[in-house]
């Protein structure tokens, strides 16, 4: 899927170094943007730069970043604030799956951490680059966030964990958080939304057993395949007059009802700040 004319835009898009976001990265650089892509494994980073560069996309940079780590993702603040002026376009493309607890070096759980309270934190130090007149901030959710459980107790799971209530939970707090903050940015002219980007083959799973996870592959889109909504909601023109919206093949649909219900949402909100340690938004 080709973009809209995206020349003189700058975009960064997390965990860039393959699957969608890599596909993504490619169809908004054939467009003109500029694109920051961020990876945790700085190796294969630097060979989807090299890759691109070799296919003629050379406005494009790249940051060794784990997204389970706060201080990584201060850091990351800090040097674009020192390299760029302006941010049009936020793509929250990384994400995290993992069968086992696991946590960061703060004790956040490595789920929560990666799949919801970075780009709330990357966005919420960010926001002073996104432009007041066509900013976006792409949040990649996931169908299962209908699965998940609007209760903020335990976020960090320490009373039970399962890896695929952690995916599912974390995403639906991703897509309630994306709807709030559209709704706190409604007039400053940054919109806001989520995607489920198709059920698709790419690493995320990686902690799954090989013997269920090539089986699984077979069935699933390729990445091209899977980065369509992506692209389409950080170019087109229908999806930047869109705010607090849940896109699914690159059109807006329902998302969970306990996604929209403000009183949630702000107990979401306030349990976040305490993690983070921030005012939001």
């Amino acid at each position: 899927m080709a973009a809209a004319d995206l020349e003189g835009k700058n975009i960064l898009i997390t965990g860039a170094n393959g699957g969608i976001g890599l596909e993504t990265a490619r169809a908004l650089l054939a467009s003109g943007a500029r694109v920051i892509i961020t990876g945790r494994d700085a190796s294969k980073t630097t060979s989807a730069v090299q890759g691109l560069q070799e296919a003629g996309l050379s406005a494009i940079h790249s940051f060794g970043l784990d997204l389970a780590e706060p201080a990584e993702i201060q850091k990351l603040s800090t040097e674009l604030h020192q390299q760029i002026q302006r941010l049009d376009i936020i793509i929250h493309n990384a994400g995290a799956f993992n069968m086992k607890r696991k946590t960061n070096s703060t004790g956040q759980e490595l789920t929560l951490a990666v799949n919801y309270l970075a780009p709330v934190l990357l966005t919420h130090l960010l926001q002073d680059l996104l432009p007041s007149d066509a900013g976006r901030v792409l949040m990649v959710s996931s169908m299962l966030h209908r699965k998940g459980k609007a209760e903020f107790s335990d976020m960090n799971a320490k009373q039970y964990y399962s890896g695929q209530q952690a995916y599912n939970n974390t995403k639906l707090w991703l897509t309630m958080y994306t709807n709030w903050l559209a709704r706190q940015w409604r007039n400053r002219g940054v919109v806001v939304n989520s995607l489920h980007p198709g059920v698709i083959a790419t690493d995320i799973a990686r902690d799954l057993p090989a013997v269920i996870r090539w089986p699984i592959n077979l069935f699933l889109k390729t990445p091209r395949q899977g980065a369509r909504t992506s692209i389409w909601a950080a170019s087109s023109a229908e999806a930047g007059t869109l705010g607090g919206q849940y896109f699914n093949e690159c059109k807006a649909e329902q998302c969970a009802p306990s996604a929209n219900d403000e009183r949630l949402q702000q107990e979401l909100v306030t349990k976040t700040a305490e993690l983070l340690g921030i005012t939001l938004p």
